[in-house]
Formats: C-alpha cells, sequence, structure tokens
C-alpha cells in the first residue's frame, strides 16, 4: 500500500471513531470525508511529490488533531514533511483544521 492509501486508511480509521456513518467521496486527485452532511477531513495531491490530508473540528482542545498529529508521524515516520492546527474563520462558522503535508 502507498502513502496516499495508507493515510486515507488512518484517516477514515479516525473519523469512524466519532463517526460510524462516515461517508467518503473519491475524485481524481481528492478525497473528502462526510459525517451526516458535514465535512470531517480531506485528501488533496499537491503536485507530484507531497500531499495534504486534513481533519476539521469545532474545537482546538478536540483531541482528534493531536492524535492525527501523533498517529501519522508514528505511522508514517519520516514522510510528514509539515504539521500543523490552525483556525479557519468561515461564513457561517469558525473551525479547527490540523494538516500534514506527506511526501509520496
Amino acid at each position: 500500500m502507498n502513502r496516499w492509501e495508507e493515510t486515507k486508511a488512518l484517516i477514515e480509521e479516525l473519523l469512524k471513531e466519532r463517526c460510524p456513518e462516515l461517508e467518503r467521496e473519491e475524485e481524481n486527485d481528492r478525497v473528502l470525508f462526510f459525517c451526516r452532511g458535514e465535512l470531517y477531513g480531506s485528501m488533496a495531491k499537491l503536485g507530484e511529490d507531497r500531499f495534504a490530508a486534513t481533519v476539521y473540528s469545532e474545537k482546538m482542545s478536540d483531541p482528534l488533531h493531536r492524535e492525527f498529529i501523533r498517529r501519522a508521524k508514528e505511522f508514517l515516520k519520516g514522510d510528514v514533511l509539515e504539521a500543523d492546527t490552525k483556525l479557519s474563520s468561515g461564513v457561517e462558522q469558525n473551525f479547527y483544521y490540523t494538516y500534514l503535508h506527506v511526501k509520496l
């Protein structure tokens, strides 16, 4: 299994713990994870040598952020090029996202 597929499985495993009815949509170089119509995670290729993997939450204190980074770094070892958690101001609400850039 390649890094893309391994990371997709990791995100799906993490998010299914919080949403057993998680849905996944795949199109070209993008994967979206939804729970009851809300975006919970995503993946997108960023050129030929890396991709981004992201999980979303309404709270900075949500353990999902730390757990995602911890498990990804443990699982993907030295292939995580960048990892961070940031606030995004949406039109209707603010949310936090934790992203990874992973070497393909």
